[in-house]
């Protein structure tokens, strides 16, 4: 604040106020204290340009935030929550977290419950007075009795506070004026936030020091007696508050308004006088700012909810089509036009928003009652075509009669119908799913009744494991659980009783050692002369035989007598056995005498071997008889066999020979015809091979006739050996 006349250094004082004093320009203020000293010795003043900062005459330190000693209870709490609240630069609240570095529009639930804390510790100030509209220059002041409320004095205004600050260095002496100090300007160096604590403590600052509004009737003047200096000073500054001397009046102008009033003659300084005037103008000049901006937010206020509520403004109207609908109004014409325009935009979305919210409840609306006539219209099935439902949309009074229904989209309408016939469908389905359900429950029950029937079979011993169903058919045709089935998909009777069947074969493993246990414990085997009745006896008499079907037991006994055949025949095999290597050796025996012909007798061979081991060991006269003639019989064999083939033999030789001899002839000839017909000789060569044939003639014939030979050598050979 280097250019401020108010203020000569870190330490100006305020000078005596007998002694001339410097000049302080109109509107431009030196910083004036505005409270005392506080705790840890924070001092509040204020800037020239109105802002509030803090001085500490202990430690000399300057801010621009309000120290913790400082504040109140409500503020401390405020303090306490990360979020703020600052203003944007269209006046716009917005919300910034200190210790995230989050910036938000809307106001933060933390913030919300410190202010419900804050209210609830410490209540707010009582709403101030309504300001004053300022005097026309010239207007007589009438002093006006402040209406106090419960009989409580109005609380000082700032101007108050300034003022009895700046009275209160006139009493004080010269010698000791050096001593006061006065506090630096604020820092340039630190930012200047504006806070919604600080907003809210201005406000109510200014609206508590506005001064009531006059009643009407002039009240007598009684003039207060006033002891001290500072007291005229204070008088003297009401004077200024009580006839509403404007904050852009000269010195003239306001002591034209207060000269009529005692009051004014209090001071005879008039240096006093202009320096207590132009501290009251200066805070004068914040308060009509103030209330000119509060003014102007009024309006601008007003004049959104007038164009929010007025029925012919929509969303698509252009603002020039607006300010000629609205030339006349007093709510548009209150408001400039460029704030008119700013204003314009954010209505005309929040219209829009509106119109979409509307839209959206109508179409909604409209979507339900069309839901309902088509849930009304009884012959409306899952079969009926979009056309039909038209028709009968249009024979509908409700659909007729309705006109905001008539507004509905038809896309919307399509929709409806389309949800509705898959409703109707699956409504459909699901009659279709339980009637489906209701039958297979049912066709289910009869199946198991079916079951019953064969069980009771069963038990009747009339059905087995073996059972046929050509046997058991006219039993089971008699029954009504048989002639239910006939009727139903799946399972036919036949199948069920199939699978009966099968069902009590697969019991056979298991019966079937149960069988073997008890024939165990019996102590009864099962032999080619057992019975099935004593079979079925002797199971019969344990009870764990109980439940064994009749057809699993029929199968054990015929695979047990089956068991016992088997052993039968594996005894004679091995009987037979035995019997043929007895046979072998007797035959070995007699093989081994040479003197058995074809016609020896059977007396010689007997009186022969009487003593061989051979012929001992086949204890039966009859068998040694057989098999002698059965041997005599082979020799007799063997004999013709060897003669037969004697004689094969020797016709087998004559035809090879013949055979041979023919093949040399006609393999001869082939020769010969492929040396001639491979020579083709020329006329040049006739000679020579004549020559040749005269001197080799006889040697090729001997050579041709000594490889014929050769070649019939080897065939011979090769035949022999195969």
């Amino acid at each position: 604040m280097a250019g401020y006349p108010a203020f000569t250094g870190a330490h100006a004082a305020f000078t005596h106020p007998y002694a001339p004093m410097a000049y302080i320009p109109t509107g431009v203020p030196a910083a004036i204290p505005t409270a005392s000293a506080a705790a840890g010795g924070w001092v509040e003043h204020t800037s020239h340009d109105g802002r509030k900062y803090y001085y500490n005459t202990l430690t000399q330190q300057t801010t621009w935030e309000k120290p913790p000693e400082l504040k109140s209870t409500r503020e401390l709490i405020l303090s306490s929550c990360p979020w703020k609240e600052f203003k944007s630069e269209n006046g716009k609240p917005y919300y910034f977290n200190e210790q995230t570095k989050q910036s938000v529009w809307v106001k933060p639930p933390e913030l919300i419950e410190a202010e419900q804390q804050a209210e609830a510790l410490a209540p707010m100030p009582s709403p101030a007075p309504e300001k004053p509209a300022p005097l026309p220059l010239g207007t007589p002041c009438t002093p006006a009795t402040p209406k106090e409320e419960f009989g409580k004095p109005p609380e000082p205004s700032a101007i108050e506070k300034a003022m009895k600050a700046t009275l209160a260095s006139y009493d004080m002496s010269a010698t000791k004026a050096d001593a006061i100090p006065i506090p630096p300007p604020p820092p340039n160096d630190l930012p200047a936030p504006v806070k919604s604590e600080q907003l809210d403590k201005t406000d109510s600052e200014e609206k508590t020091s506005a001064v009531s509004r006059h009643t009407g009737s002039p009240a007598p003047l009684v003039l207060q007696e006033y002891k001290t200096r500072g007291e005229m000073a204070e008088g003297l500054r009401r004077l200024f508050r009580d006839c509403n001397v404007p904050g852009s009046a000269t010195w003239d102008q306001a002591v034209k308004l207060i000269s009529a009033d005692p009051r004014y003659s209090l001071l005879k300084s008039f240096t006093e006088k202009k320096q207590i005037f132009n501290v009251y103008k200066t805070q004068r000049l914040k308060e009509e700012r103030e209330e000119q901006r509060l003014r102007a937010k009024q309006a601008k206020e007003d004049l959104e909810r007038f164009l929010l509520r007025h029925p012919k403004i929509h969303s698509t109207m252009s603002y020039r089509r607006v300010d000629q609908l609205l030339s006349d109004a007093q709510e548009w014409k209150i408001v400039p036009d460029k704030d008119r325009r700013e204003l314009f935009d954010d209505v005309m979305q929040e219209i829009s928003k509106r119109e979409r919210e509307e839209a959206k409840v109508l179409r909604k609306q409209n979507i339900k009652v069309f839901n309902e006539i088509l849930s009304s219209m009884r012959k409306l099935t899952y079969r009926t075509t979009w056309g039909e439902v038209q028709q009968m949309l249009l024979d509908n009074k409700r659909f007729t009669s309705d006109v905001e229904l008539q507004s509905l989209d038809k896309e919307d309408a399509l929709i409806c119908f389309e949800e509705h016939i898959c409703m109707l469908e699956q409504k459909h389905d699901e009659e279709k799913e339980r009637e489906r359900r209701k039958q297979k429950r049912l066709q289910r029950k009869n199946r198991e009744a079916f079951i019953v029937l064969l069980d009771e079979l069963h038990e009747q011993k009339l059905l087995s494991s073996t059972s046929m169903w050509k046997d058991l058919y006219s039993i089971i045709s008699r029954d009504d659980r048989f002639h239910k089935m006939l009727a139903q998909r799946g399972s036919t009777p036949l199948d069920l009783f199939k699978f009966y069947v099968e069902a009590l074969k697969a019991r056979y493993p298991a019966e079937k050692k149960l069988i073997k246990e008890i024939l165990k414990d019996s102590a009864f085997n099962v032999d080619l002369s057992t019975s099935f009745e004593d079979f079925s006896t002797v199971i019969g008499r344990d009870d764990r035989s109980k439940g064994v079907d009749d057809g699993n037991l029929r199968m054990t006994f015929d695979s047990l007598l089956e068991k016992a055949k088997g052993r039968e025949r594996e005894r004679q095999r091995d009987d037979a056995r035995r019997l043929r290597k007895l046979e072998q050796n007797f035959c070995d025996m007699l093989s081994s005498a040479s003197f058995i012909r074809p016609d020896t007798s059977w007396d010689e061979v007997r009186e022969r071997f009487n003593d061989h081991p051979a012929f001992r060991a086949m204890s039966l006269e009859s068998e040694r008889i057989r098999v002698f003639k059965d041997y005599i019989i082979s020799l007799d064999s063997v004999a013709q066999a060897d003669a037969e083939k004697s004689r094969r033999s020797r016709k087998d030789k004559r035809r090879r020979e013949d055979s041979t001899s023919t093949e040399v002839t006609e393999h001869s000839r082939e020769k010969q015809k492929k040396r001639v017909a491979s020579a083709s000789p020329t006329p040049s060569d006739v000679s020579a091979d004549r020559q040749s044939d005269a001197d080799g003639g006889s040697s090729n014939g001997e050579e041709l006739d000594s490889g014929s030979e050769g070649e019939v050598y080897d065939r011979e050979s090769k035949r022999k050996r195969r």
